[in-house]
């Protein structure tokens, strides 16, 4: 900001009574340009003018607001709206009982003041200094700066662009706050102010500058100013610091060397000592250099053989090596190395001494130590009949005690050996183990472990561990030497064999244990999967095996056990596995086998070498096989232990069949079976968990609006898989007691609702469904009295119970007894879903229903599916004859009612009246709902007019028909015959019985004809694969079709 761009001289006059905080009574001048608000929002303190007021300045605030007397000038910094500090000059005066601060912008005050006079020297100095130069006057307001301080701040090109700036303008604020308080320090009449502070340059490093301070005084000695020179320290410092820690660095390893180090002038006197030496002496470090302390303290030998440079030979070697012991503080007397280094005077005096003298206490007893345990090394060794060798890397020589040879087989006298020998006697199979770790050793430095065969003089081979290390690297870093020791650890390869065989093979039959046929058996499996063949897993019992033990003895029954293992084992192929569980149990793995059939042979041999007659001296012993067999892999993932257990499965379904035979698992029965009894355990589990909950679907009366009852739903509140419908788990415990038991829980929870409802005023039948297995329990009859006896406040005839038609009651007489005992003691019955079964007409007649449930099917469909409509219809016909209240299930829509109503049918449920709801939100909902006034206005067509029904659903469905074939590319329908169709025989019947005029029946025919050319036109269109133009067509097809709809309605209407 050069001068001429500095800010307007501006200011704010504050007026305020002291007080804390001060009472402020207004505000008036350029506050937006000071502050960044509004003189109301300081006067109303919406902006704290204290707040604003930057912290280290908060004791001129206090001067100025406080009860004292005020400063009559000041400098403030505060905190502009945009977030950046200005730099304000202030004065204050008092006015009656307030007083009155004039606040301005002090760079603005600058500008009022214009550029300084600036003398060409001045200017050069300012341009060419390599010192950072400035000066500010009284307010912090820069008037001059050197160039390279313009080379700092970022935009500025030339130091007179810095003129009239605070610091606070090219400077971060944390930076600003520091030089502000130096300067505040300078104008309050300090003679100088410094700090070593840090800079950062225009490219990012960071110096460190000297930044000096002083003050600039008038004539009257005043100060008005202040200038500074920050000189750049980075070098300075840089190279201080370097000093400093090499000096530290240097005590540190002088001070913990282990080596205690003197240094003695040409007098005697002790120069310099290091902790070693002070601890080894016993000398505090404070007064090591005091001569009459190390006299008196210093041993006299050791001062008199170290430190008495009287005793160096004036001609001699500068260096000398001595051996002394010395007696440490702690009373230890330690071996000490001295070395004396003399630096020698002109005349060949010594003229200084530098001593070391090194613990060598630890190493002589190691020393010692080492000398022991190579003496007790060579007695173990030889006690143990281990052998040590010693091998020369780079030439192959070895070296090796009396004992390997031995050790082989050999006579030590003459044997020799070499590595190229060493590996020409190692087993053929494990030279490239002992190479490897031979090779690694060398390579890399690692110990070197490993067991191998040798052979033996005798031809036998010798199991050996050999142990080494390298012992020596030469300067390039290779491997030259290694040591080690070799011991014979053939008794514990022996064994550990025979614990191995022991570990997995029958101590009796010497046939494989459980442990190893398991190993075998997932070998085997992942065989199978790899080469796409199948095997077979077979349980063995043996049947009659147990009469045999008992009979002969134990003795006679295990040679029987062996006799039969062997004969079994000769049966199988090699790599078929025959293992033996325990007792009398066997098991057979045969592998790659193509097919199933492939291992029929094999099982009907194994039958008969188990069945092989066993002579035991006198006695003729013959026992026969139980075989289970299963086969891997399978439809599902199994496991081997899954294997096991389908053929044990097997194996007792042919113990069942009459023994000595086989019999093969069926996978997917037991898949099923193993599904469905899981299903059934989660399912008596959600029903003990308290999961299963109802719903409740109203029955209306579609007229008049009454709610006549209502229908139970069961539903699941499953924990994982949410609310369940019934479809996904009543399936599962068709014709199972579990059936019984959900059933008898459903019955006792709608008592106890009907019981809840009746408390609160709502009476309503509720409807249950039971099962055909619950109906034909014995004692369903006398179940259900205990659970009506349960509830005494609900009356029986409060509970109906639906049975479905197209259950299979197999005595039907029984069913019907049952329905007869229900009704004596008031419960009725429901025959639900009508018309799905096969024994309407027998159901209807024997069973002593009261109501008939239409299914849902046929209502929901009934508005565009003549067949629907004709089964519905027939259905009411026959409820009427039969004289049973008709219920439809699956109302949908309001046309669903309408033509219910038509029909006659009045009692209704679906999801168009009420979807299933929780108990709680009935009582609710019956208060509330209202039938749709189409409903009741709708009345009960005549006999004669039912035809009119069927003609719109016929054509209804035949529009449907057409658009679905377009869509398809498909054949469209044939057409309704307009003669024999319902519409035409009404026509002709209503034409002559005088119901309808003959211009009304031509203006149906020519509605009838329109429709039926255009949806000829359509097919015409399609077959010609025109179909973009046929589904044109389809908004005419589609107004033809509810024209003539309109027009039947209103002949209904009319009859």
């Amino acid at each position: 900001m050069a001068p001429t761009d500095l800010p307007a001289a501006s200011e704010v006059r504050i007026r305020f009574q002291p007080a804390s905080p001060p009472r402020i009574l207004s505000v008036a001048g350029a506050t937006e340009a000071l502050f960044g608000y509004a003189a109301a929002a300081l006067r109303d303190g919406h902006a704290d003018l204290l707040q604003r007021i930057h912290a280290d300045d908060r004791d001129v605030a206090a001067a100025l607001f406080g009860a004292g007397e005020p400063p009559a000038e000041c400098n403030l910094r505060v905190r502009h709206a945009d977030g950046r500090i200005r730099c304000l000059s202030g004065t204050c005066r008092v006015d009656g009982d307030g007083r009155e601060l004039i606040l301005a912008d002090a760079r603005g005050l600058r500008r009022a003041a214009g550029e300084p006079a600036m003398t060409a020297n001045f200017r050069a100095m300012m341009e060419n200094t390599d010192d950072f130069i400035y000066f500010k006057d009284r307010h912090h307001v820069l008037t001059g700066a050197s160039q390279t301080l313009a080379a700092l701040v970022e935009g500025t090109a030339h130091w007179t662009d810095l003129i009239g700036r605070t610091d606070y303008d090219i400077f971060p604020e944390a930076l600003a706050d520091r030089y502000y308080v130096l300067e505040r320090q300078v104008l309050a009449g300090a003679p100088v102010a410094c700090e070593i502070q840090a800079y950062r340059t225009r490219d990012g490093r960071t110096g460190w500058v000297d930044n000096r301070k002083y003050p600039i005084r008038d004539a009257a000695g005043a100060v008005v100013g202040l200038f500074g020179v920050a000189r750049d320290v980075t070098a300075k410092l840089a190279t201080e610091q370097a000093l400093r820690q090499e000096q530290e660095t240097l005590q540190l390893i002088l001070d913990y060397a282990p080596i205690g180090i003197w240094l003695q002038d040409g007098d005697g006197r002790l120069s310099f000592v290091n902790k070693a030496f002070c601890q080894a002496m016993g000398i505090p470090e404070a007064h090591a250099l005091e001569v009459p302390q190390y006299v008196d303290r210093i041993p006299e030998s050791f001062r008199r053989q170290c430190l008495d440079l009287a005793n160096i030979p004036a001609a001699g070697p500068d260096v000398s090596i001595t051996q002394q012991k010395l007696a440490f503080p702690d009373g230890q007397v330690h071996d000490l190395r001295v070395i004396r280094a003399v630096k020698r005077g002109p005349a060949g005096q010594p003229a200084a001494l530098v001593g070391l003298s090194l613990d060598v206490t630890e190493e002589l007893k190691q020393q010692y130590a080492l000398r022991e345990s190579e003496e007790r090394l060579r007695l173990a060794l030889a006690a143990s009949k281990q052998a040590w060798f010693d091998v020369e890397l780079p030439s192959g020589r070895v070296a090796v005690s009396v004992e390997y040879p031995r050790m082989i087989g050999y006579e030590p006298e003459g044997f020799q050996t070499d590595l190229e020998n060493w590996f020409e006697h190692i087993h053929p199979d494990d030279r490239e183990t002992v190479a490897s770790a031979f090779l690694a050793c060398i390579e890399h430095g690692g110990p070197y472990s490993v067991e191998y065969r040798r052979m033996a003089r005798t031809g036998t081979w010798k199991w050996l561990r050999s142990i080494g290390k390298i012992a020596r690297w030469s300067a390039d870093g290779r491997a030259t030497r290694m040591i080690g020791i070799h011991a014979d650890i053939t008794p514990l390869k022996e064994h550990e064999r025979r614990l191995e065989h022991i570990a997995h093979y029958d101590g009796l039959t010497d046939l494989p244990n459980r442990v190893l046929l398991a190993d075998r058996l997932h070998l085997a499996m992942a065989q199978a999967h790899r080469r796409g063949q199948k095997l077979a897993v077979a349980y063995i019992d043996l049947d009659g095996f147990k009469q045999i033990n008992d009979s002969y003895g134990h003795a006679a029954g295990d040679r029987l056990l062996v006799a039969v293992a062997t004969s079994m084992r000769r049966t199988l192929r090699e790599g078929d596995t025959l293992a033996r569980l325990g007792g009398d149990e066997f098991v057979a793995v045969l592998i790659d086998l193509p097919d199933v059939a492939a291992s029929l042979p094999m099982l009907g041999r194994l039958l008969g070498a188990a069945s092989e007659p066993v002579t035991d001296g006198a006695l003729r012993l013959q026992v026969s096989a139980s075989i289970g067999v299963t086969f891997y892999p399978q439809a599902e993932e199994v496991d081997a232990d899954q294997l096991l257990r389908q053929a044990d499965q097997a194996m007792y379904q042919s113990k069942l069949a009459g023994k000595n035979h086989y019999h093969l698992f069926d996978a997917e029965q037991d898949r099923s079976v193993r599904g469905r009894h899981e299903s059934l355990a989660r399912i008596r589990q959600g029903l003990a968990d308290g999961e299963f909950t109802l719903r409740f679907q109203p029955k209306v009366h579609l007229r008049n609006g009454v709610v006549v009852g209502a229908e139970a739903l069961i539903r699941w509140q499953h924990p994982e898989r949410g609310l369940l419908l019934p479809a996904l788990f009543l399936p599962l415990i068709e014709a199972h007691p579990l059936d019984a038991e959900l059933g008898e829980w459903v019955i006792d929870q709608v008592l106890g609702q009907i019981g809840r409802w009746r408390a609160i005023g709502l009476d309503l039948p509720v409807s249950v469904n039971v099962s055909a297995y619950h109906l034909q329990r014995p004692d369903f009859v006398e179940r259900l009295r205990t659970l009506l006896a349960r509830h005494p406040e609900v009356p029986a005839d409060r509970l109906v119970l639906e049975v479905l038609e197209s259950s299979a009651l197999v005595d039907l007489a029984q069913a019907a007894r049952v329905l007869d005992t229900c009704r004596e003691i008031g419960v009725s019955f429901a025959l639900d879903d009508f018309g799905t079964g096969y024994s309407s007409l027998t159901y209807l007649k024997r069973l002593a229903v009261a109501q008939i449930k239409i299914d849902q099917s046929f209502v929901r469909d009934m508005l565009d599916d003549p067949e629907d409509l004709a089964i519905l219809e027939g259905i009411l016909g026959l409820a009427s004859a039969f004289r049973r209240l008709v219920v439809a299930e699956g109302v949908e829509t309001v046309e669903h009612g309408i033509m219910l109503l038509q029909l006659g049918c009045e009692i209704a449920q679906g999801y168009g009246i009420a979807r299933p709801m929780p108990a709680a939100d009935l009582p609710a909902w019956s208060a509330d709902w209202r039938p749709d006034p189409i409903w009741s206005a709708t009345a009960t067509l005549a006999h004669s007019s039912l035809p009119l029904l069927h003609a719109g659903v016929e054509y209804r469905a035949w529009s449907q028909a057409i658009e679905a074939a377009l869509k398809s590319a498909s054949a469209g329908p044939p057409p309704p015959d307009p003669e024999r169709g319902h519409l035409g025989v009404w026509l002709a019947e209503a034409l002559r019985a005088g119901r309808l005029a003959a211009a009304d029946v031509a203006t149906i025919r020519a509605l009838q004809k329109e429709f039926q050319s255009v949806a000829a036109a359509i097919t015409a269109l399609q077959a010609a694969d025109d179909h973009a133009a046929g589904q044109v067509r389809l908004a005419d097809l589609r107004r033809c079709r509810d024209d003539l709809l309109a027009r039947l309605g209103d002949c209904m209407q009319a009859a």
